[in-house]
């Protein structure tokens, strides 16, 4: 926990340089030099380096502090920096730049231990769900305790799907419309908060049963 907070007040330092840990995969392929991280948040890490003389392209794999290279997540570029996006808060990650040289060729840079910065979202969402204009719609009113907020996510499914595999809807209002829903259907609506970016309050679950059809008028 002691590592944690430390590597938490390294990165509110704009601009910070890393000593390498790189291997000599090809005594032929470069690595990187001068990396330097000059921005985190509770969901991003941002950093640039030195390219190397002939490589025009790199890969950039990252993980959770201590992960096996090669089983985290990459993508490349062929620029001199990146921005990794949708990382948790407060949470240490490493990060491989790997040189991709001729004749496949490699070298790697390793930055150790980047914390990413606390959740901005820790108050609770609330939210109101009504069919006051349609039985084919469900309005929603959202609330937030914690101050201000970006706007609020919803996703929902049939009552009992597995959260990750249902619709999801942005809202960057304090209301919003889920369209399109069955009548006399039961509904599971699960509700965040977000503050930055991907950094998201802890989701409220709503279970929400649809009216039915409006009756035909008669005389």
């Amino acid at each position: 926990m002691k590592t944690l907070w430390l590597s938490l007040l390294l990165s509110t330092i704009l601009l910070t340089t890393f000593n390498s840990c790189s291997s000599s995969d090809e005594g032929g392929c470069g690595k990187v030099s001068n990396v330097n991280v000059y921005s985190t948040s509770p969901t991003q890490i941002s950093f640039n380096f030195q390219t190397v003389n002939g490589v025009n392209s790199y890969i950039i794999e990252y993980g959770v502090a201590g992960f096996t290279k090669g089983t985290g997540t990459s993508f490349p570029t062929s620029q001199s920096g990146a921005t990794i996006e949708n990382l948790t808060p407060s949470t240490l990650y490493d990060i491989y730049i790997t040189s991709l040289c001729e004749q496949g060729q490699t070298n790697f840079y390793k930055i150790s231990n980047i914390a990413t910065e606390q959740s901005q979202c820790t108050g609770q969402v609330s939210a109101t769900l009504n069919q006051w204009y349609s039985t084919q719609n469900i309005e929603i009113y959202f609330e937030y305790n914690g101050g201000s907020v970006q706007g609020y996510e919803v996703e929902y499914g049939l009552q009992g799907f597995i959260v990750g595999s249902g619709t999801k809807l942005n809202f960057n209002t304090n209301s919003g419309t889920i369209q399109g829903i069955q009548t006399n259907t039961t509904y599971d609506i699960y509700v965040s908060a977000v503050c930055f970016e991907s950094d998201k309050s802890e989701a409220q679950k709503y279970t929400y049963t649809t009216i039915g059809p409006c009756p035909k008028p008669i005389f």
